[in-house]
């Protein structure tokens, strides 16, 4: 089900010429789609997902006005809210499942994700450099490791300095998020 609701997302984010960049559609299913990525530990597409969504919807200077409120999370991994005009079957709780939980929406959510999604994928590269692997090869592997990790650490930052002046103000998943960006 996981893979139906892949699909169906990416048709909506990369392929619905009737539904704008711009429009709460388009931002809700790139949200899940992140989330998706996330989940299935496909991080090198969750980075490219979270930075699309943070570039416009959290650092941009002018972020594209979207209808309505920001919806505290929507689709298959929430139990099975749709994501615009598709008809997303259930996929599981994510929070029942070490998902993001209900929060993603927020910037301080996406940056954290966006940078977590940097440390895990620098983790995997460290199941690579077990391998046999030419000198090339690893010192390859091994600079793209520090460069993720450098990435990481800069948007823990981000997060940081957006939620740590705001204590008493924070949701559970923000001060988790606040708490795990310190790491």
């Amino acid at each position: 089900r996981l893979d139906a609701a892949k699909h169906i997302l990416n048709d909506v984010v990369d392929n619905q010429v009737s539904i704008s960049p711009d429009s709460q559609v388009y931002r809700d299913a790139l949200i899940e789609l992140a989330q998706l990525h996330y989940q299935r530990q496909e991080f090198s597409e969750a980075i490219h997902r979270f930075t699309i969504l943070v570039d416009r919807w959290v650092t941009s200077p002018s972020p594209p006005a979207v209808s309505g409120d920001l919806p505290r999370s929507v689709g298959p991994a929430t139990g099975g809210r749709s994501v615009g005009p598709g008809d997303l079957a259930a996929a599981g709780d994510p929070a029942a499942k070490g998902g993001l939980g209900p929060s993603i929406a927020s910037a301080g959510a996406m940056l954290f994700y966006l940078g977590d999604s940097y440390r895990r994928s620098a983790a995997q590269q460290d199941a690579k450099l077990k391998e046999m692997l030419s000198k090339s090869v690893r010192q390859r592997i091994q600079q793209e490791r520090i460069e993720k990790l450098k990435q990481a650490q800069e948007i823990y930052g981000q997060v940081i300095a957006r939620l740590d002046g705001r204590p008493d103000e924070l949701s559970t998943a923000e001060r988790h998020n606040l708490r795990n960006a310190h790491f």
